[in-house]
């Protein structure tokens, strides 16, 4: 296939969605083809994703060199500083993926010092949510008020917010960022890695004393399920963890990840939603878990083309599947590039069945979706700057 024309379809609804959103509104998933109908609030204490449509932004502008995509990146760089540095208690585990495709992108493109400031900062009140008696990083609540809960809890989406610490790390020289996220790596491994190489989406540790107090499930199907996009981001989590340190047990899990993902996968490469659906539920695709996981297959294969080189091809045959016309849209009404199905695929009762099985997650496309594919497209055509 050819990439570039994969590249600039993205960047077509790129542009649009840079014309859409412009300030604290953020786009998270589409509903009938619209970001800005479920558009969330950038200062939302839970909101994540707005750096995946700056993310896209910024490879933009090294896919083509254009100032336009730089300047719309850098319009941002307030409420991003104000975030950090004046709301910090009001944020979540979700700074990594915050943080690590805006502020330490855009350093890291620019050298600008102010973009280095902010990423540092971030990563500090990340490395705050790390709880040293179960040996991991706190989701979701204020850390203020974890005292009143009796339980705190580590989700599988949390590997790919260790990148931030790993790279501020790099950056500083500051061993402790490296020892929460290993940490934290390592407890995954130990309680939310199943035998097969399956993963929960959530594990619960008690907050009185960082006892394990068991698995818990808030994306995937169930408790015992193996949620598609869970998998891709521990995998490629895994595989960003052994990319900055080398450590070969986190190149182990991240082994074992893979297998058993694509041991999952369809001819096309595109996984159902969850890889334990019961039978009787629409067999809905997720785009987004197919470009994740072709990211991290990329990566591996880039460290080490003897070993992992066959790895490229599963990666190719994904990212193949996801520009057919099936899941790639040119269609302008439509502000996602990707799709999960086209419209008119499923019935509206089997679509109000996938959004009550996916915890009120179902969706038809993602900006996270659209950043992985367009970074995925970047790293096959050679024109890749690594942001993480």
């Amino acid at each position: 296939m050819n990439y570039d024309d994969a590249i600039h379809k993205v960047l077509r609804k790129t542009r649009l969605n840079m014309s859409m959103f412009s300030g604290e509104a953020a786009p998270v998933v589409t509903v009938n083809g619209s970001y800005a109908a479920r558009a969330e609030s950038f200062y939302d204490r839970n909101h994540w994703t707005l750096s995946f449509l700056t993310g896209t932004v910024l490879h933009g502008f090294h896919a083509t060199g254009e100032l336009e995509f730089l300047r719309y990146v850098y319009g941002f760089a307030d409420m991003y500083r104000h975030k950090a540095y004046d709301l910090s208690e009001d944020t979540m585990h979700d700074l990594g993926f915050l943080y690590s495709l805006y502020s330490a992108a855009l350093y890291q493109t620019t050298g600008d010092p102010g973009a280095r400031r902010t990423a540092l900062k971030a990563a500090d009140e990340l490395a705050k949510r790390f709880l040293p008696l179960s040996g991991m990083i706190q989701a979701w609540d204020r850390m203020d008020e974890l005292e009143k809960k009796d339980g705190a809890t580590m989700i599988a989406d949390t590997m790919m917010n260790l990148p931030l610490l790993l790279w501020a790390w790099k950056e500083t020289g500051n061993l402790y960022y490296k020892q929460v996220a290993m940490s934290h790596a390592d407890t995954t491994a130990k309680y939310m890695v199943r035998s097969d190489g399956s993963i929960y989406h959530a594990y619960e540790f008690r907050t009185e004393d960082g006892a394990p107090a068991g698995p818990r499930n808030y994306c995937g199907f169930g408790l015992e399920s193996a949620w598609a996009r869970g998998t891709a981001w521990a995998i490629y989590g895994f595989v960003l963890a052994y990319r900055y340190t080398g450590h070969a047990a986190k190149l182990d899990t991240a082994l074992r990840l893979i297998a058993f993902y694509l041991s999952q996968l369809p001819d096309d490469g595109v996984p159902v939603w969850d890889f334990r659906l019961a039978a009787d539920r629409p067999r809905i695709k997720d785009v987004s878990a197919a470009a994740i996981a072709a990211c991290a297959l990329l990566e591996l294969s880039d460290m080490d083309a003897a070993k992992y080189g066959g790895y490229r091809k599963q990666a190719e045959r994904m990212i193949e599947s996801l520009s057919s016309p099936f899941h790639l849209t040119d269609n302008e009404e439509i502000e996602s590039s990707l799709v999960n199905f086209p419209d008119g695929t499923y019935s509206p009762e089997q679509l109000a069945q996938y959004d009550r099985d996916s915890g009120g997650i179902g969706e038809t496309g993602t900006v996270f979706g659209d950043y992985f594919y367009m970074e995925a497209l970047m790293k096959l055509s050679g024109k890749s700057t690594f942001h993480w």
